[in-house]
């Protein structure tokens, strides 16, 4: 499963983030979701919240698991 971040545009009230994933990625989302296909806004809206529900803590650990 792979999902990439390649980068973050601050468009003043939000930020866009421009990524790359694979289709077992798209399909755990949809899962997720409860569907068969989980569209790009989807997966984009999923990662954010995901992103937004983090601690500083808990970005430093995944770049540690990254690095």
């Amino acid at each position: 499963m792979k999902l990439e971040i390649i980068d973050a545009v601050d468009k003043g009230d939000k930020f866009v983030l421009k990524m790359e994933y694979d289709a077992e990625f798209a399909r755990a989302i949809a899962k997720l979701f409860g569907v068969k296909h989980a569209d790009e806004e989807e997966i984009e809206d999923f990662v954010a919240m995901v992103l937004e529900n983090m601690t500083l803590d808990d970005l430093g650990e995944l770049g540690d698991e990254i690095d």
